[in-house]
């Protein structure tokens, strides 16, 4: 009998931590040993790089990354793809690479005042095997994990981020350099066909974003097209669809970049996640995915409600600018991808939001940035989010606004309950039907047939004025007004003709007053 195999059977082991083991079913340990030197080769220039000067600082299923630590690629990444798909398409890698390089966008860089800063994690350079074979890209390089949050965290985890990133100013901003980024790409000629969180990142300092995985996006129009494509973010007209169909135009890109605008500024819902009523839209024995939903249309957060359905008690929808909720609503309407809006008009409408400052502070926490919100509107932090308690220097900081409550859901948003009276009578804020019945008829009628009796110019003016208020107030929330149409349009006519009417009377009366200094 062998005693030694029996007293390695009988042995214990020490206890103690020990790294997980290689995974023989996982293609990722198919990955490249750089224990020989790599070289990188741009404008047919070669330059060594010794395993010592490179150090793996991620992996993933199809490529392991490193970084470059010193010499001309210092502050550079090598991407080198696991051998298995080499094998597999290594010619048309190489190739898609090549290309990659001769038509990068025209800035892959932003250049800012704080500095430059990559929009596309683009490759430089390819990179070959001590054998002379291609084997990777050379591409810039950004600590995401101390200088950037990645946007499936900067969705979702809201009380992880800073202050700044919870406010509804900071994210506008994300959104709108997000569609500038996909615009940039859109030009030069690119789609990204698998936009997604997991390969965007929101630089901290700026608000900038980063895409990586470049070498994943349809190249040139579809010459080297996209081969992956993630549920979820499939334009429901696509969605039976390969990725390759969809790298020939950017209408897979509108629908995706729609999404993520609808998730940046609803803090993380997604345009489809909604009760579902009526049993014939959705029931229970069909897939309650969001891309099924996407398919049958299954939007509550439109301007006119879908019957049937209702939005999440989480959404603030109804406090963003109606021009937002318009786009918002073609996107997620539309029969056709050529209907939704491209980027550069969401970059054009979220930069002008910007530009105009179109925010305010609350009320309550003027001094809490993620309490700011839209003009004209109130406070969704305090009204939806619940967040309503105080901080000082001296106390724990507050719940973040992305730390839902169950609170119930808030009227379509008013202005500022601090604001005056006549300020929000002429804004429109009490609605159409409240602020022609109860301000003009049952308030002004009588008032207008007191001062008939008592035949005085100066309450004459008065009446005036505030009617004047009121027959502002009527067509401004007639625009806002999503009811019947003839109502509507009722209103705008009545308000046209009475404004003129009104200011003609104040300045007869008001000149008759000065003239005469008398019946005041």
């Amino acid at each position: 009998m062998d005693t030694s195999k029996t007293n390695n059977l009988n042995s214990e082991v020490e206890p103690k931590q020990v790294a997980s083991a290689v995974d023989p079913w996982n293609s990722s340990s198919h990955e490249i040993k750089t224990t020989n030197e790599l070289f990188i080769k741009k404008d047919n220039k070669l330059e060594r790089v010794e395993p010592a000067n490179f150090k793996k600082i991620g992996q993933g299923g199809t490529s392991t990354v490193y970084l470059v630590k010193k010499g001309v690629y210092s502050g550079y990444v090598i991407k080198v793809y696991n051998q298995a798909l080499l094998n597999k398409r290594r010619g048309e890698l190489k190739n898609k690479v090549k290309r990659m390089i001769a038509l990068s966008p025209e800035s892959t860089e932003l250049k800012l005042e704080t500095g430059n800063v990559p929009q596309f994690n683009w490759p430089i350079a390819l990179v070959e095997n001590e054998k002379g074979e291609f084997c990777g890209l050379v591409a810039p390089y950004v600590n995401f994990k101390k200088d950037a949050y990645d946007l499936t965290s900067y969705l979702l985890n809201i009380n992880l981020l800073e202050e700044k990133h919870q406010s509804i100013t900071e994210r506008i901003q994300v959104a709108r350099n997000l569609a500038g980024a996909v615009s940039t790409l859109h030009k030069a000629g690119h789609f990204f066909v698998d936009m997604k969180p997991q390969n965007i990142f929101v630089l901290k300092e700026t608000s900038t974003v980063i895409f990586v995985d470049c070498d994943g996006f349809s190249i040139n129009g579809g010459e080297f097209p996209a081969h992956h494509i993630s549920p979820g973010y499939i334009a429901p007209e696509e969605l039976d669809n390969r990725p390759e169909q969809l790298s020939l135009s950017s209408e897979q890109d509108h629908y995706a970049l729609a999404l993520l605008i609808f998730q940046l500024l609803d803090y993380g819902n997604k345009p489809y996640a909604c009760r579902v009523h009526d049993k014939s839209l959705l029931d229970d024995s069909e897939e309650h995915t969001s891309d099924n939903r996407a398919r049958k249309g299954l939007y509550a957060y439109g301007l006119l409600p879908k019957k049937g359905l209702s939005p999440r008690k989480e959404s603030i929808y109804q406090y963003w600018p109606n021009e937002i909720r318009k786009l918002l609503d073609q996107a997620f309407t539309a029969k056709s991808g050529k209907n939704r809006p491209s980027a550069k008009k969401w970059f054009n409408s979220l930069h002008k939001l910007v530009t105009d400052w179109s925010f305010e502070k609350c009320s309550e926490y003027p001094e809490r940035m993620n309490h700011r919100h839209f003009k004209g509107t109130n406070c969704f932090a305090c009204e939806v989010f619940n967040d309503k308690s105080t901080a000082s220097n001296n106390e724990e900081q507050p719940k973040s606004v992305g730390s839902f409550s169950k609170s119930k859901k808030p009227p379509v948003s008013t202005n500022n309950s601090k604001k005056g009276f006549l300020k929000q009578l002429r804004s429109g804020n009490y609605g159409l039907a409240k602020t022609y019945w109860l301000y003009g008829v049952c308030i002004g009628t009588p008032g207008s047939y007191l001062i008939e009796i008592l035949e005085m110019k100066t309450p004459i003016l008065v009446l005036c004025f505030y009617l004047l208020n009121v027959w502002v107030g009527v067509w401004r929330a007639a625009s806002d007004y999503q009811g019947l149409k003839l109502w509507k349009w009722s209103a705008k006519i009545l308000s046209f003709v009475n404004i003129p009417f009104l200011i003609i009377i104040m300045g007869v009366i008001l000149d008759s007053i000065l003239g005469s200094g008398s019946n005041l």
